[in-house]
């Protein structure tokens, strides 16, 4: 009961990483949780319980998107994921632990310190954003990054920009989980961690509910 509910705080400080900027939500849940749980079911949990909150999102917002400019990411984000999701599920676990926080630092220096290069040929640009943000994602399932930096640095207009990035991982998870549940065999594992977690959340919501209505 202790991991699950270090599980369910942990979700809860990403899910609210997602909602204020639109991603992130993978970048809290994957390094936090891989101390507790295998890597490859953190993953599973991160893409469907990340899609999960994606999704409402992204309907108050679709209309927003893009698709002349996430098509070609989205497209060789599925080619990489494919990549991506046979690393993950052949790895040594406790060598994803070590890739995944690797991952985290290397994508989070050039955020931190803002490095922006505008690129011109951007069609050809999309492509390689992509790959590497399909083969992150199926990997590690923190595949947003590379495709944030990408926008930042050609400076998507922002309401467009976080439509965008919630288009793309609401098609991208999809496609990585797909993957992962036809390839691996942790499926109802996952399924029964997203539950536990998703009762856990309805029952603290009910609790606060109650307590303001006192």
């Amino acid at each position: 009961m202790s991991v699950l509910i270090v599980a369910n705080v942990i979700a809860a400080l990403a899910s609210l990483s997602q909602a204020v900027t639109g991603f992130g939500f993978a970048l809290v849940l994957v390094p936090l949780l891989s101390f507790f749980l295998e890597p490859k079911l953190v993953v599973l949990i991160s893409l469907s319980l990340g899609l999960a909150c994606k999704v409402p999102l992204l309907l108050r917002c679709w209309r927003e998107i893009h698709l002349q400019q996430m098509a070609l990411i989205s497209v060789a984000a599925m080619a990489g994921a494919v990549a991506g999701t046979r690393i993950l599920l052949t790895a040594d676990p406790n060598a994803m632990r070590v890739v995944i926080g690797i991952v985290v630092i290397l994508l989070s220096i050039p955020m931190l310190f803002e490095i922006v290069h505008p690129v011109r040929r951007e069609r050809l640009a999309s492509g390689i954003v992509g790959v590497v943000s399909g083969v992150i994602n199926g990997a590690t399932s923190m595949g947003g990054p590379p495709v944030v930096l990408f926008g930042v640095n050609q400076s998507w207009p922002k309401e467009r920009f976080r439509a965008n990035l919630l288009g793309y991982f609401t098609v991208i998870n999809t496609w990585t989980l797909a993957v992962l549940l036809i390839s691996g065999d942790l499926g109802l594992e996952a399924v029964s961690w997203d539950a536990r977690m998703v009762e856990i959340g309805e029952i603290v919501r009910a609790a606060l509910q109650r307590t303001k209505d006192e």
